[in-house]
């Protein structure tokens, strides 16, 4: 195996985190907080296209609306990224509402059940693996 460059070790530490995301997102799952769950299934999409795109053009884009994240993937790789942009739709809608009172009418708790949380956690888990294929050989 190659030597990693100072960059692709910083990707694979992302990718890691999300990893460790998607293990916590989980353990959420089963507590039965579902809205922290797909907070975190959010944060693995995110942290997996970061690392993607730190280790295959050393920046960090600092972003947290995955589609704009997939986009500069698109980039560099658009058609195999066109196959999990459904994915990142429905993640990309956690990043703020699973966590902030303020924008709707009753906690964020309340709003997210335990099928819905199940998808963000399958959507995430595709996502990673698709990143890890690009990556990780």
């Amino acid at each position: 195996m190659a030597k990693l460059s100072s960059d692709q070790k910083t990707a694979l530490n992302w990718i890691s985190q999300a990893d460790y995301d998607l293990k916590a997102a989980e353990s959420n799952l089963e507590e039965e907080f579902y809205a922290t769950t797909c907070f975190l299934t959010q944060q693995v999409a995110e942290k997996a296209l970061k690392g993607y795109l730190i280790f295959q053009k050393g920046k960090l884009i600092k972003e947290h609306r995955l589609l704009i994240l997939v986009k500069e993937c698109e980039k560099l790789n658009h058609h195999q990224f066109q196959g999990i942009r459904p994915e990142l739709e429905i993640l990309d809608k956690y990043y703020a509402p699973t966590r902030y009172a303020d924008l709707t009418d009753i906690p964020p708790y309340k709003l997210y059940d335990k099928t819905e949380a199940k998808q963000a956690i399958e959507s995430a888990r595709r996502i990673l693996d698709f990143i890890k294929g690009l990556i990780i050989k």
